[in-house]
Parts: structure tokens; C-alpha cells; sequence
């Protein structure tokens, strides 16, 4: 029978005390101070409260990552104007702070990046449904080419402010609007309608980038659709296990989705809004931690193991600045029972 020197190729160390959880994380060892065994291991995901952003808003665009976030857009605000916003905030792992406002107030918007490299593309604004997009450089805001469909509520993902996809949406149709599934890419000049969505849905939450993405749950009626963008078309995949419309997500992807997390929402009546926590591991979802406040509508950025989202509805009022992290993977030291 293989010893653990056989299988590891080494002996197991006896420590008088343990070593940091990322240090461990793997290993086994005797610590002799409290003459109990000990293993590096990875916990349960868990959301933690970080410090609240500036304004209150939902319906907004987030992108980025927890050490450098950004959200444009939106509505909601304090103040004697409240509505359709302008405003972007950037995080920095610990703050947030107010950036160059955006050209166009508006709302349910699509779009994705990062910090640095990101746009803002659709909504709806005063003037009605919007074709408008602009991209932002860590900095400024520059105005580029329109969305070939206006509309609101639509899924937006992107890496860079130069390779972008936005789906689905709700567009002008009188009353009431009309929900679609189309399809638009942008490559830095131009926006380019491509396959349709299988299911038509407007706020929908697309993660990832404009070559491989999910657009989880939406509206109409609360879905738990889950459909899979490859570069060029949508396949169907496992549904969410509860159906919720205007989730937040984050997710990893290079080729193919096989990583992705989506939080909050609305799931059908009479509900109101949710605190559950999906996790994808590319076949199926998998409920984890929930949020410590049931929101819906908010804006995410981050991966899988790491995310984060802040403002959004929530119930008893209309909106919150409360900001939420995500570690999706803690290292942690554990004691080994033995008997």
C-alpha cells in the first residue's frame, strides 16, 4: 500500500505552527504545538460587505474587476434631480470614486470592459429607446459609432472597448415594446448585427466577453433561459434552477464559458427580489452563498472566484449604494479528524 512519501514525494513536515492558508493550500502537516493534523484547503464561497459607493443607482453598466471596477450610467441618484444618470464611479479594491460623467444620461444599459477600456452602448434615455454607444479610457469618454437597433435592457459583454457584444433587449414597438434577441458585435469601429438569441428576453445578464459569453435569466416573465455565445452562434444550455430576471454576473471565459456566477434578481411574482448565488462550471448551476441583502438590478464586475456588485434595487426601498464581494475560492487552514 503507497505511503504519502510515495504518493507526494516527500514526508509529511511537523510545524509548531501553521503556515499562512495560501502557503498550505494542498498540503498536509502535523502541528506539534496542538498535536493535531492539519491540511490547506479551498472554503465555501461567501459574499462580505465593502464600503457603500457614492450615489445610489441600478441599471447601470459594471465591469472590471474588485481591484479595478467601474459603473456608468443608470438611474436612480440623490438630490433634486433623480432619474436617468451621467455618472461613472471606479473601485479600487477599497474605495469608490466619482469619474468623468458619461455624454448621455441613461438607463438599462448594455456594455462591458474594464477599468480602463470599456463602453456603453443602448438604454433608454429622455429622448426615448437609444442607439447611442461611447467608450471610456480610464479617463475620458468618447462618443463612436450607434448600435444598428435601439433599445433598452439589453446583455452586453466585452474585454476591451474595441471587441464588444450586445443581445436581446426590449425595442420600439409601441405599446408594448417589443422583446428581441438580437445579436451586436463592435470591433473598435463599426457595429455588425449577427445570429439572434434563441430565446428574445430583455434584462438579461450576458457575461463575458463579444467571442464567448452567457445570457442568463430575464424578462419576460422571469426566465431561467441559459444560452451560450460562441463567436458566432447561441446554443442553448442548463437553465438556472431559479428564475430570475435583471441579475448581476461575472464569469470567466476563453473559448468557451466554464466559469460563472450570477446573484440577485427578480424571480417571478409575487416575489420581489432575491439573495440566491449561482455557480456554472460549464454544464450545470449550482446554488452557493447568498448575499447578505436581496437585490436586483445592480452592477457586477470580477470572475467567478472574485467579483463584486454594488447598487441596485432592494426591497422596502428604491435603491442602495451597498457595495458586496465575492470570494468565490478562500483559502483556509482546516483539522483533519481522524478516528
Amino acid at each position: 500500500m503507497a505511503d504519502y512519501k510515495g504518493i507526494q514525494g516527500y514526508t509529511v513536515q511537523s510545524l509548531a505552527s501553521d503556515p499562512p492558508a495560501s502557503v498550505g493550500l494542498g498540503q498536509l502537516w502535523y502541528n506539534s504545538a496542538s498535536n493535531v493534523w492539519k491540511i490547506g484547503a479551498v472554503g465555501a464561497g461567501a459574499w462580505a460587505a465593502g464600503n457603500n459607493r457614492n450615489t445610489q443607482i441600478y441599471d447601470g453598466m459594471g465591469c472590471g474587476s474588485t481591484t479595478a471596477a467601474l459603473t456608468a450610467c443608470g438611474s436612480g441618484g440623490t438630490g433634486p434631480t433623480p432619474g436617468n444618470q451621467t455618472g461613472a464611479e471606479t473601485y479600487d479594491g477599497t474605495s469608490w470614486a466619482t469619474a468623468n460623467a458619461a455624454p448621455t444620461a441613461a438607463r438599462v444599459v448594455g456594455g462591458g470592459g474594464v477599468q480602463t477600456s470599456a463602453i456603453v452602448a443602448g438604454g433608454y434615455a429622455i429622448s426615448g429607446y437609444y442607439t447611442e454607444s461611447f467608450t471610456f479610457d480610464g479617463t475620458n469618454w468618447t462618443e463612436v459609432a450607434d448600435i444598428n437597433l435601439s433599445r433598452e435592457g439589453l446583455g452586453g459583454a466585452a474585454s476591451t472597448d474595441t471587441a464588444a457584444l450586445i443581445c436581446g433587449g426590449s425595442g420600439p414597438n409601441s405599446n408594448p415594446p417589443r422583446t428581441r434577441g438580437d445579436t451586436e458585435t463592435y470591433n473598435g469601429t463599426c457595429w455588425t448585427e449577427v445570429n439572434d438569441m434563441n430565446v428574445a428576453k430583455y434584462n438579461t445578464s450576458t457575461l463575458g466577453t463579444s467571442t464567448a459569453c452567457l445570457s442568463v435569466g430575464g424578462f419576460p416573465g422571469a426566465t431561467a433561459s441559459n444560452e451560450e455565445w460562441d463567436g458566432t452562434c447561441w446554443s442553448e444550455e442548463a437553465d438556472l434552477n431559479d428564475a430570475r430576471q435583471s441579475l448581476a454576473g461575472q464569469a470567466t471565459g476563453i473559448g468557451t464559458i466554464t466559469a460563472a456566477i450570477v446573484t440577485g434578481g427578480n424571480p417571478p411574482a409575487p416575489a420581489t427580489v432575491s439573495v440566491q448565488t449561482e455557480s456554472w462550471n460549464g454544464t450545470a448551476w449550482t446554488s452557493v452563498a447568498d448575499l447578505a441583502t436581496a437585490r436586483s438590478n445592480s452592477m457586477a464586475g470580477g470572475i467567478q472566484t472574485s467579483g463584486l456588485i454594488s447598487g441596485g434595487n432592494i426591497s422596502g426601498s428604491p435603491h442602495t449604494n451597498a457595495t458586496e464581494l465575492w470570494d468565490g475560492a478562500p483559502q483556509a487552514v482546516q483539522t483533519v479528524t481522524t478516528s
